[in-house]
């Protein structure tokens, strides 16, 4: 099994925060439209999927501290 990544390993700053940035958005409306709970917790405070943007937003979700 091959661990390595080259693309990953070896990308640049800017270009990770980029794909962090798209993963998080993708993660958060996923959980908001398949689990409940969370969907829940975010509602509860008025958050919706669209309010977070990037990892700088993190602080914004209610199941985080």
């Amino acid at each position: 099994m091959n661990y390595w990544n080259e693309d990953i390993e070896c990308m640049s700053r800017e270009d990770m925060i980029k794909l962090q940035n798209e993963r998080l958005v993708k993660q958060v409306q996923y959980v908001y439209d398949n689990v409940p709970y969370y969907k829940k917790l975010m509602d509860d405070k008025g958050i919706s999927p669209s309010d977070i943007k990037s990892i700088d937003d993190l602080h914004k979700l209610p199941f985080l501290s």
